[in-house]
């Protein structure tokens, strides 16, 4: 096929052409195809003689110079020429039709417009129209130029062409009838009249219809786009096969219509690179892509960058499975045969994520993204700012593998594998995560998801008054984020600070005035309140926050360290008749008053109250605790002590206190309890390290008791892998358990159950990615060899804490509210952090 270069190339032109000096020198410039240089030759040869002919041979090298750059794939400086060649001014009247052929190839349209409209020749005004019908049709998505154009012409322009491709598509498919429909309101006069054509006679053709064929297709305009593809259909029907319906249908080679329309075979190679990616046979593929990069450019430079884009991330995950000869081998051929990302033109990107990888390097990953930190600041497809915010998301990257490495890190291993904890390396990795979350932050200091990085950092390495510095700084930033507040009352809250915690839960419930979490703590904050005004001695304001606190949430009135709070707060006050009434009333709604003399003795403690008090509250707890062990007694006891013990709330004698309800629970293993209270129970011994046998006990209690219950099948699951005597059969077992947990929560739709289901979710999840043919274990690192730093989770002793974290947090912390956070989940170290995109 002969370019627009070979009709210009081999035109005479006067005294200016045929060797002669100096424009003879741009004429031999143009035979060599040496554009660029006949392009300054002329303008030199323009400045020596400014004669009408110097200026058409300006004008010629131009246009032949910016069709040299669309063909090869660089249509943004193709149209910087075009556009210098439409200042310095189109004379000669033989370029006008190349001229607008070539504006409209570069989407062009308004420019190519406007040359035209000077042209006074009707023929070039209405092929003017035609090369645009085409377009429209060819390459729909250039049609219209600017996407400021709004004028009606534009409009039927596209809606015409898009006419056309839905008509033939429809034919191709089989449906004459909705084909020839979407042509009805083409006219003949209109320029996509050709195609009207066009499409009739294929529809024809693939009936069978000579006669109807020729009909349509000898009336095309030999010079448009319908004629020659026609030309070609008709040339290249080697055979005839018979259709489903009887009727005879060409089978059409699409070899030489592809080189006429893309002037390259492209599609079958397509295929082949399709087939051989699917069969992941990426060095076979990456060799196909090669020979495929130059068509795609010639035809559309995005289309190259498009193949590329999909290759991409798969070659990444695909080199990172590889070991290191293979992986460097493949990522190498891959970055010399594709077309780099305008997004990462010297390919640092690629070979930080690859260095990314299990086996890999952060060192060295880092080198990389440090190299495309400087790519980002100067990728000419950023504006300034997109360039800062790019660069602040690297940093953030870099921040969050450094989360991730510092967290890899075991803190023990207790001799399973060979291997010590590193304090110095894991707090390196610490410092060097902040340092790039605060550099991230100077470049994009509006940039949200950074703020909650760092803050669950630090939450997650217990620096809690760091990350509550940064809930300030992003609350400086986005007033109203709620979780940033939410954190903020926790964290004075855990602090006894009652006022700046009040201050953040109500605006965090002006936010979201129906969320059941802030409710429940300002309701815990409003009691906390009462505390300390008590302490201060301001009784009418204290007693305000109590019944504050019931109008949040009307079920406080009858928790048992409620009553026994305001009881005590009426003592402290000097009301003791008042106190009496509340003690008394309390004692009349309980089985047993054992666990309100133990509230109130916990109470008076914590309210200051004079020694002679506390003793009478003493004498009565000790007396009654020694009596016969009762379920509800059990699990009001674990209850109370389970908020006190979880969050690690001191005060004095809190110690013993914990030894005496665990003497009380040991006399109580083979009672027959009712299921909330033997999980209570549960949920205070699953807090006490040294108290694993007798939480085995209750757990086998719990099953016993209550077969079908989905929390004791999920903590009798816990107990089987905590035993590692199980091997893979206490695996299994415990799998066994837990696929029936998650069959019994899913027929239940009770509350209990919701908070359950997504616990046992996650631990078969987790067990299933563990589990490994480790000799003798059950568990190994996720990919399937031992655990090690790289490891998701760091040995058997991460994953079992994994384990104990999620039953210690369990389900049945409703009651356990106290004037104390409810417990906090946290993932094991080295897991995935999947976003942190939200402090807790």
């Amino acid at each position: 096929m002969r370019t627009m270069g070979s009709k210009i190339r081999n035109r005479g032109h006067g005294a200016m052409g045929g060797g002669q000096a100096p424009g003879g020198e741009v004429e031999r410039l143009i035979e060599k195809g040496r554009f660029k240089d006949a392009v300054k030759q002329a303008k030199l040869c323009r400045r020596a003689e400014a004669t009408p002919e110097s200026h058409r041979l300006l004008e010629r090298a131009y246009l032949l110079r910016a069709d040299q750059l669309r063909r090869g794939a660089m249509p943004a400086a193709a149209r910087e020429v075009a556009g210098h060649l439409l200042e310095f001014g189109v004379t000669d009247p033989a370029l006008f039709g190349e001229t607008v052929h070539l504006l409209l190839s570069l989407g062009m349209k308004q420019e190519a417009q406007v040359l035209s409209g000077g042209i006074d020749s009707p023929e070039v005004r209405d092929g003017f129209a035609g090369h645009e019908a085409d377009q429209a049709v060819v390459d729909l998505g250039r049609t219209g130029g600017s996407s400021q154009e709004t004028s009606q012409e534009t409009r039927e322009i596209r809606e015409f062409g898009q006419a056309i491709r839905m008509a033939i598509a429809a034919v191709q498919a089989g449906d004459e009838a909705k084909g020839l429909e979407a042509l009805r309101g083409i006219s003949r006069g209109s320029p996509f009249a050709d195609w009207k054509f066009f499409v009739r006679g294929l529809a024809a053709r693939l009936r069978g219809a000579e006669s109807e064929v020729r009909a349509n297709w000898d009336r095309l305009d030999p010079k448009r786009a319908a004629a020659r593809v026609a030309r070609t259909v008709r040339d290249f029907t080697d055979h005839r096969t018979l259709g489903r319906d009887g009727a005879v249908a060409p089978a059409v080679k699409t070899d030489a219509l592809e080189r006429l329309v893309f002037g390259a075979v492209v599609l079958e190679p397509l295929e082949e690179l399709r087939a051989l990616v699917a069969s992941e046979r990426f060095g076979d593929a990456i060799r196909r892509m090669t020979s495929l990069q130059g068509p795609l450019a010639s035809i559309d430079p995005d289309l190259a960058v498009r193949l590329t884009r999909a290759f991409y991330d798969r070659l990444v995950k695909e080199a990172r499975m590889l070991d290191y000869d293979e992986a460097m081998t493949l990522a190498r051929q891959f970055t010399r045969a594709a077309h780099p990302l305008p997004i990462d033109p010297s390919w640092n990107r690629f070979w930080a994520l690859l260095w990314e990888g299990p086996d890999g390097s952060l060192e060295e990953a880092e080198d990389y993204w440090r190299k495309y930190l400087k790519d980002l600041e100067n990728l000419p497809i950023l504006k300034a700012d997109e360039q800062a915010l790019g660069r602040a998301l690297v940093l953030k990257h870099l921040g969050d593998e450094r989360v991730l490495e510092s967290d890899a890190i075991p803190d023990s291993i207790h001799g399973l594998f060979t291997g010590s904890s590193d304090k110095k390396e894991a707090d390196q990795h610490r410092r060097r995560a902040i340092k790039f979350f605060e550099e991230s932050l100077a470049l994009a200091p509006e940039h949200h998801p950074t703020y909650a990085c760092l803050m669950g950092a630090y939450e997650d390495w217990e620096r809690l008054d760091d990350a509550a510095v940064v809930a300030r700084r992003l609350l400086a930033r986005f007033p109203d984020d709620f979780d940033a507040l939410m954190y903020l009352a926790g964290y004075h809250f855990d602090r006894q600070e009652p006022e700046p915690a009040l201050e953040c839960v109500r605006r965090a419930r002006a936010i979201k005035p129906l969320d059941e979490g802030a409710a429940e703590r300002e309701c815990a904050i409003h009691i906390l309140r009462a505390r300390d005004l008590a302490l201060k001695e301001r009784w009418i304001e204290g007693r305000a926050e109590f019944v504050e606190a019931e109008r949040l949430k009307p079920e406080t009135r009858q928790w048992l360290h409620v009553r026994a709070r305001r009881a005590i707060f009426e003592l402290k006050a000097g009301q003791a008749e008042t106190a009496q009434e509340l003690i008394t009333d309390a004692c009349a709604d309980l089985r047993e008053p054992t666990p309100l003399w133990l509230a109130l003795l916990i109470e008076s403690i914590r309210y200051r109250l004079p020694q002679r008090e506390r003793d009478q509250f003493e004498a009565r707890w000790l007396k009654a605790v020694p009596g016969k062990a009762r379920s509800e007694t059990a699990g009001a006891l674990a209850d109370l002590m389970a908020s006190f013990v979880s969050e690690k709330v001191d005060y004095p004698g809190r110690a013993g206190h914990i030894h005496q309800v665990v003497g009380y629970l040991r006399r109580a293993t083979r009672i027959k309890y009712a299921h909330d209270d033997l999980a209570h129970v549960c949920l205070l011994l699953s807090a006490l390290p040294d108290q694993v046998l007798l939480l085995g006990k209750m757990v086998n209690r719990g099953i016993k008791l209550f077969p079908d219950s989905p929390l004791f099948l999920m903590r009798a699951a816990a107990q089987e892998l905590a035993d590692m005597k199980g091997g893979q059969k206490g695996a299994g077992t415990a799998e066994a358990r837990l696929r029936k947990a998650q069959q019994l929560a899913e027929a239940t739709n009770t509350p209990e159950n919701a908070r359950i289901l997504p616990v046992v979710r996650e631990m078969l999840s987790l067990l299933e990615d563990t589990r490994s043919g480790l000799p003798g274990l059950p568990f190994a690192g996720f990919g399937g060899g031992p655990f090690g730093p790289g490891a998701g989770i760091n040995g058997i002793e991460d994953l079992l804490d994994f384990f104990s974290e999620m039953m210690g947090g369990g389900p049945f912390d409703d009651e356990g509210f106290d004037d104390e956070p409810a417990p906090r989940r946290t993932r094991p170290k080295g897991a995935p952090r999947p976003g942190k995109a939200k402090p807790r």
